[in-house]
């Protein structure tokens, strides 16, 4: 006799859970490529897309106005800046910036080996 009322109550978190993401839709995707880093921002029924060329793509972690706010971080280029990471603490914000640095080191160092070796 429990089961029944055990099955609808888990559907019934399920369906709240479904909801809750589609309502509260918000990524960040950031895309480190050879030639570009591309930023894609969703949040509900908002997209966005920022485009950088990678060689001349820079990260900032600004610090912070007051004592009590997150620095921000911050990806641009030629004076165009974009705040990514904003759900993010402070330790998640400089992990993630200096993952995207080593990408587009990386990214950076890989075009100019393979402009290298053209004859």
């Amino acid at each position: 006799m429990i089961l029944p009322f055990a099955v609808l109550d888990m559907a019934g978190v399920g369906l709240v859970l479904y909801l809750i993401k589609q309502n509260s839709a918000y990524r960040e995707r950031v895309i480190v490529d050879r030639d570009h880093v591309v930023i894609r921002h969703v949040e509900k029924n908002n997209r966005r897309v920022w485009r950088f060329p990678v060689h001349w793509t820079q990260i900032r972690l600004d610090p912070p106005i007051y004592r009590w706010y997150l620095p921000r971080l911050l990806l641009g280029s030629r004076g165009k800046w974009v705040e990514i990471g904003q759900c993010l603490n402070q330790e998640e914000r400089e992990s993630l910036a200096g993952a995207i640095q080593a990408e587009i080191a990386r990214q950076c160092s890989t075009t100019t080996l393979m402009s290298e070796q053209k004859p």
